[in-house]
């Protein structure tokens, strides 16, 4: 087997168990970033991999919110209020 797909295969409980974490308690990157630090990774592949997890989850909260009906529709013009400061900083 390729050591890229070994590598990948071994984050994917590490990802399911991160998830939950942040549910708890907001710590949604934690167990991702342990991953990187003991895998090796250099800091640019790191923060990759964090930054792209980290907003997948947010994703799946806020997609979570709306089928659930947490957020209505009156509260989607906050959304456009916030959004574009968030997608400045990237």
């Amino acid at each position: 087997m390729d050591a890229l797909y070994l590598i990948a295969l071994g984050g994917i409980p590490l990802g399911l168990l991160g998830g939950p974490l942040g549910g708890i308690g907001g710590f949604t990157g934690t167990v991702p970033t342990l991953w990187c630090t003991l895998r090796g990774f250099e800091r640019d592949s790191e923060r990759a991999v964090i930054q792209n997890f980290n907003l997948s989850m947010l994703l799946v909260t806020l997609l979570t919110y709306l089928g659930t009906g947490v957020v209505t529709r009156n509260i989607l013009p906050a959304f456009g209020c916030c959004w574009p400061w968030r997608c400045r900083s990237c």
